[in-house]
């Protein structure tokens, strides 16, 4: 029996494993896609809870801190910069800095104009100032991703408008401002702002290095799982598909090549017997037809030849019947020529005595 180069298992194997692998870059590609986004919405509600935090203590310095504190800013020589709302806000934030997990966050009220030196703006903070200031009535807050000292940082980004007059009185004209702001930052920085002015740009900075890398080790470990995954479907798909498909067709295989070479009907009984066809026959599928059908086109061979062995005895018999009726009438007609020589003999005697 010549060997088979490409079995059919090895074939249905090499097609599984490449539609498994098409179907493994897709769940790859697109848990990517997922956990990217997840990665992204969590770092945005990072980024958004505390600057609505840092806002909930602006807004609570303006509405109670600065009323409890406007006697004493009025009678002593020492600024209040407690009831200024961004120091407020820039000191609990550092409170909150101090926790290890949160030392790679930022935040800045960034202005071009400040009081503080500390809160000059940068050239990016400046660039989203002049396009706050550009576009006042687009979107309240701008996001986005920036690289800063090799890092990866995601920032949110709102304008600070001068809504109040009171605002004026610290940060309007140098003159009238009150005595200790001046002894304490001067009379050069943080004046000339006017009321609806943009005068800054509060962004908070949140580090998204530490929150794709878990978004990659996430991906890697979902990638091995599937591996896994796949490998042991792959493996199980073989070993169902040998034991359904591949070893039946071999059983079948070996008794279509016992026909082949003219085997006995005793030899093929005892291979079906031996390879339990009619068990697998039983099998309501497309192999189990196949197995019926082969089975009974050997039912029908071996009628067949049990039919042609029984008409060649019969021709066999009508032979031995012909050659015995010839031999009889060959010795009939033997018997028949030696009295015919007799009686030639007999004649010829009578001839001569006459004479």
């Amino acid at each position: 029996m010549k060997q088979i180069k490409k079995s059919l298992e090895s074939q249905f194997t090499i097609l599984i494993a490449l539609v498994f692998f098409v179907v493994l870059l897709l769940v790859n590609f697109g848990s990517s896609y997922l956990l990217s986004q997840q990665a992204q919405t969590e770092i945005t509600q990072r980024a958004t809870i505390l600057m609505d935090t840092l806002n909930s203590v602006r807004n609570y310095t303006t509405e109670n801190i600065q009323s409890l504190l406007q006697d004493e800013v009025e009678t002593t020589d020492k600024f209040m910069r407690e009831s200024v709302p961004s120091f407020a806000a820039t000191q609990v934030f550092s409170r909150f800095k101090e926790l290890p997990k949160y030392v790679d966050f930022a935040y800045k009220e960034a202005a071009l104009n400040p009081t503080n030196p500390k809160d000059k703006a940068n050239y990016f903070e400046s660039d989203l100032l002049q396009e706050f200031r550009k576009n006042p009535n687009r979107d309240r807050e701008v996001s986005g991703f920036i690289t800063q000292n090799q890092s990866n940082a995601f920032y949110i980004s709102r304008p600070l408008k001068v809504n109040d007059v009171s605002c004026l009185q610290c940060h309007g004209n140098p003159e009238s401002a009150p005595a200790n702001l001046i002894r304490d930052y001067g009379d050069q920085n943080g004046f000339g702002w006017q009321v609806g002015e943009i005068v800054a740009a509060q962004t908070v900075y949140v580090p998204a290095d530490q929150i794709y890398m878990l978004k990659r080790k996430r991906v890697r470990l979902l990638g091995y799982i599937s591996v896994g995954v796949t490998l042991l479907s792959i493996l199980l798909i073989k070993y169902l598909f040998g034991i359904r498909i591949t070893q039946p067709l071999k059983k079948l295989t070996v008794l279509s090549h016992s026909i082949i070479e003219n085997d006995s009907f005793e030899k093929i009984s005892r291979l079906m017997e031996e390879s339990d066809l009619k068990q697998l026959a039983q099998r309501q599928d497309e192999l189990g037809y196949l197995i019926r059908v082969f089975k009974k086109m050997i039912d029908e061979l071996q009628s067949r030849a049990h039919k042609l062995q029984i008409s060649r005895k019969k021709s066999e018999q009508t032979k031995d019947k012909l050659i015995k009726e010839n031999l009889r009438l060959y010795e009939e007609a033997q018997a028949a020529l030696k009295q015919l020589d007799l009686i030639q003999i007999q004649l010829d005697q009578q001839k001569n005595n006459r004479d």
